[in-house]
């Protein structure tokens, strides 16, 4: 799957593009989160709020 099939797939009301999504861009915020806040932890809480999670 590509992003915009995953976008495209969200406003249909399909999860799977969320799923998607997250997948491609957790790891790149929990990295600008942690740059932020320098404590890995936190890092995640961020990263999980943000995610709804």
């Amino acid at each position: 799957m590509q992003e915009d099939e995953a976008i495209s797939r969200l406003k249909r009301g399909d999860i799977s593009g969320l799923k998607f999504l997250v997948q491609a861009y957790q790891l790149k915020a929990l990295c600008a989160a942690y740059l932020i806040v320098q404590d890995p932890q936190t890092a995640q809480d961020v990263v999980a709020d943000d995610l709804g999670t």
